[in-house]
């Protein structure tokens, strides 16, 4: 296993704890707002449209996957003092990645911004 694989599990374990927030179960589904689940690429199509995506299954460390799904790749992370998950993360392009708790609900809604 690769220094960053291990960097990226450390982080998503790290992150659980910090917030209580876990990744459920396998089902990792991407849904548009209005509840239409989408595939990756819709996915990042939406985003880049600055449309929100929901992942119910995710949990506050889940940022890396939820990136490497759509072929992003996060390098740092830009704000993740919220509690609760509502945190930024720095990708590879120079974009910002944002995550939001989507309490009372399970999950984060994740963001695309320049």
């Amino acid at each position: 296993m690769s220094k960053q694989a291990v960097a990226k599990i450390l982080d998503k374990q790290k992150s659980e704890e910090a917030t209580g927030c876990v990744e459920a179960g396998l089902s990792f589904k991407l849904y548009a707002r209005g509840g239409r689940e989408v595939e990756p690429e819709e996915a990042l199509d939406l985003l880049e449209d600055g449309k929100p995506i929901e992942v119910p299954a995710a949990g506050s460390g889940s940022y890396h996957r939820f990136a490497e799904l759509l072929g992003l790749e996060v390098t740092n992370t830009l704000d993740n003092s919220s509690s609760s998950g509502d945190w930024a993360f720095r990708l590879e392009d120079g974009r910002t990645l944002s995550q939001t708790n989507r309490y009372p609900f399970y999950g984060f809604i994740y963001s695309l911004h320049r």
